[in-house]
C-alpha cells in the first residue's frame, strides 16, 4: 500500500533485544510497536531488558503496543 509505512526506530533502543517500530497509516494514527525478548544481558539486574524498556522515551500522546517472547516456558520464569 502507498500509504502504510512501518519504521525502525533504532535510535531508541541501544538494546539488541529490544526493537521498537513506528506505524504509519495515512489517516489513521500513528502507532508505536516494542517488540523485546526478555534476555537477561549478564549479572546486573538492572540490565533486564524491561528495564531497559522502561527508561525509553517515547511520545504519551501516541498508542503504543509491547509485544515479545516471555519465555512463560523457561525454568528461569518458573514460579515454583
Amino acid at each position: 500500500r502507498n500509504n502504510f509505512t512501518v519504521m525502525l526506530c533504532s535510535d531508541l533502543a541501544m538494546d539488541v533485544d529490544i526493537q521498537i517500530l513506528q506505524i504509519d497509516q495515512l489517516p489513521h494514527t500513528l502507532v508505536i510497536v516494542a517488540n523485546i525478548y526478555n534476555q537477561r544481558a549478564g549479572d546486573d539486574l538492572q540490565s533486564w531488558t524491561l528495564d531497559c524498556l522502561q527508561n525509553i522515551v517515547l511520545l504519551n500522546n501516541l498508542p503504543l503496543v509491547i509485544s515479545g517472547d516471555w519465555n512463560l516456558h523457561h525454568p528461569m520464569w518458573s514460579m515454583d
